[in-house]
């Protein structure tokens, strides 16, 4: 069975390259393209989150910008067959908790206070 830190790993590591497309992360004359912008408010929304660092905070942001269903069926791995229809809400709500549960206790430990895309 998977550990929580490669899960965590793995959700992790799906959120954020989920997040930063790789256009969006472009030279300066392109920080007018619709990626950019939607990064930049990614990484604003990210970072009030940070600041009030509430389990909430983070949640919402995670709700708004990420493909939790993707990212809970990437964790699934092999299992991911097994997960029955009537199960699925409750699984990606979870998930969506344990991330936001976990970026609220990390936070603490690694501020950031700006992000440049």
């Amino acid at each position: 069975m998977t550990s929580r830190r490669a899960l965590l790993t793995a959700i992790s590591a799906a959120f954020l390259s989920a997040a930063v497309p790789p256009m969006a992360i472009a030279a300066k004359k392109s920080s007018h393209h619709p990626a950019a912008k939607y990064m930049q408010k990614v990484a604003k929304d990210l970072i009030a989150a940070q600041r009030t660092g509430t389990i909430s905070s983070f949640s919402n942001v995670i709700r708004k910008h990420a493909d939790v269903a993707e990212i809970a069926n990437y964790s699934l791995g092999r299992y991911r067959g097994q997960l029955p229809r009537s199960k699925r809400g409750a699984y990606y709500r979870g998930v969506r908790r344990f991330m936001a549960r976990y970026f609220a206790t990390q936070s603490k430990r690694y501020r950031v206070v700006k992000a440049d895309v």
